[in-house]
Parts: C-alpha cells; sequence; structure tokens
C-alpha cells in the first residue's frame, strides 16, 4: 500500500518542477505526465510557465504557489510504469477537473515514488486550493 504525504511549496516553484522531472529520475522523461498541462519532452520550464499563466491570469502570484504531494511505494511492491499509472489515476480523481498537476515517478532509489505537483490555482475559476494543516 502507498504512502501519501503533502506539503506547500510557497517559493522556487520552477525548481520543484525541475526537480520532480529531473530525467535522471524518470526514464529520461517516459515516466512524467501532465494533468490539464502539455509536458513537452524533458522540457522543465513549459508546464511552469503554463501554471505561472493561470496564476498571473487570476491575479494571484503569493502566498502558496504548488502543493507538492510524494506517493512512495514498498520496494517491489509495482513496477515504474504501474506506479506512474497509479500517480495519473490519483492526480485526475482529487485534482483532474480544477487543476493542472504535473505527475512525475522517481526510480532513483530503491522504493518508486511519485511526486505529484499541483498548482494552488484553478484554472477554471481562479480558486485556490485549500490544505488544512498543513
Amino acid at each position: 500500500m502507498a504512502q501519501t504525504k503533502i506539503w506547500p511549496v510557497t517559493n522556487h516553484l520552477a525548481r520543484c518542477i525541475r526537480y520532480v522531472m529531473n530525467p535522471a529520475k524518470t526514464q529520461d522523461g517516459k515516466l512524467v505526465s501532465g494533468v490539464n498541462l502539455f509536458i513537452p519532452p524533458r522540457d522543465w520550464q513549459g508546464p511552469t510557465n503554463q501554471m505561472l499563466n493561470t496564476k498571473v491570469r487570476f491575479n494571484k502570484l503569493g502566498g502558496r504557489l504548488a502543493y507538492h504531494m510524494e506517493q512512495s511505494f514498498k520496494e517491489e511492491e509495482v513496477t515504474p510504469e504501474l506506479a506512474h499509472k497509479i500517480g495519473v489515476e490519483l492526480a485526475q480523481e482529487l485534482f483532474g477537473g480544477r487543476y493542472e498537476v504535473v505527475v512525475a515517478t522517481h526510480i532513483d532509489k530503491k522504493h518508486i515514488h511519485n511526486h505529484i505537483l499541483l498548482n494552488s490555482v484553478s484554472f477554471v475559476d481562479g480558486k485556490k486550493f485549500h490544505q488544512p494543516n498543513s
């Protein structure tokens, strides 16, 4: 069973996106997907700009910029492809109708884990995602 934690991103959105999309950790970008985002191969600037454009459109550039979720699996519990599929399905179920999300599966450790990076501002209506107690 996967273990999941979430925390706010209050600065360095671009650095966070670049980290989760790291080609060395994601099979050269094959384990990176976007929910409501177009993600060019190995291009962290594209999703960063898309998220920032949503923030500009609704004049919501301050405060929490994003939420970073990590979903970790036990060693040998899943294949990289299955872990990625689970991460994308989770992101679509929780955030798919309103928020831009980057899902990246890292395989650089013994335990496979997903990074799910959620734009804090909805592209639909500009409302910010609220995560209590984080």
